[in-house]
């Protein structure tokens, strides 16, 4: 089957369109309409699944060191919060401070008489709580693209590291834990907006004071800052699995997952011999597949792969 990328793209706008635009409703002071919430995740991961890169597989890279070893060799994918990633911007939402504080005062009784800088002070805990939520979300990046010489360069130790190679449906059904919190792969949708989470905190804040059921807060409000990058990102074409529900721990910084086997092992242009061969020792043990990436031996700037009898 011939594959087209122009209908690629395409699901993909349909993706983000579908991201930006939808909200699973959901109240945490009355029962769930669990039916239609069911419904609507599992519309979320067709729409997804029509992203799904030309080769099916996403790629993750590590560094050179012992913790990506022992990585490889437990098949572990490790988590790791996204303040500490490279990019400042990363995760973090934007706030309407004007909006957000009108209808906190007037839900709480705030009354004008109340002095301004107290006022702000109750506001600005809000702010802090909704612009750094998806910062403290745990995240595995991925990407679509093993060539990439910048991804090489920046994410497996200027190539003395390897990347691992993943069934991304495989993968998918293996982290599905049947809600919308499963930890799933997600493409990131690049764009100079921050995502703009002004109404999420009104509905959130909404729906605590409501007695009575009737507000509601997007189901999938602590995915949507996170799948969101500045366009200078995008040559990473990205993808994330998010530990929205905690499933894997609540240390706030780091946890890992454990069952997901690779299909396969590149390992980097300038990877040292001495660690070349621990990552052999380990795909011959696993019998998964392994490959060394080269660079072009013409007048391109680009990087192949060529298979590694084991």
């Amino acid at each position: 089957m011939t594959y087209n990328i122009d209908r690629r793209e395409a699901n993909f706008h349909k993706y983000i369109e579908y991201m930006e635009n939808i909200a699973i409703h959901m109240s945490p002071n009355a029962p769930r309409t669990n039916a239609k919430i069911n419904a609507q995740g599992s519309e979320l991961a067709y729409i997804i699944s029509l992203c799904y890169p030309e080769s099916g597989t996403l790629f993750r890279f590590r560094p050179q060191n012992d913790y990506s070893i022992s990585a490889l060799e437990n098949d572990e994918l490790w988590f790791s919060a996204a303040r500490t990633f490279n990019d400042p911007f990363d995760s973090l939402c934007h706030i309407d401070m004007t909006k957000l504080s009108t209808t906190v005062f007037k839900v709480l009784g705030i009354p004008d008489h109340i002095k301004y800088i107290d006022k702000i002070a109750i506001c600005r805990e809000y702010e802090k709580t909704f612009k750094d939520m998806g910062r403290n979300k745990k995240i595995v990046c991925l990407t679509e693209n093993i060539y990439s010489n910048l991804i090489w360069a920046h994410y497996a130790d200027s190539g003395k590291g390897f990347a691992v190679e993943y069934e991304v449906e495989k993968m998918t059904m293996a982290l599905m834990k049947g809600d919308l919190k499963s930890p799933v792969p997600y493409p990131v949708i690049y764009s100079d907006e921050r995502y703009d989470v002004t109404h999420d905190a009104l509905n959130w804040f909404k729906s605590v004071m409501d007695k009575n059921g009737t507000h509601s807060v997007d189901g999938l409000l602590l995915v949507k800052p996170v799948i969101r990058k500045g366009k200078s990102w995008d040559y990473e074409k990205e993808w994330r699995i998010i530990d929205v529900g905690n499933y894997f721990g609540d240390d706030i910084n780091y946890a890992s997952l454990s069952f997901i086997k690779p299909k396969a092992v590149y390992i980097g242009y300038n990877t040292p011999r001495d660690y070349e061969l621990r990552i052999i020792d380990i795909c011959k043990c696993k019998k998964i597949d392994l490959y060394k990436i080269t660079l072009d031996n013409g007048n391109k700037s680009s990087l192949s792969s060529v298979p590694l009898n084991l």
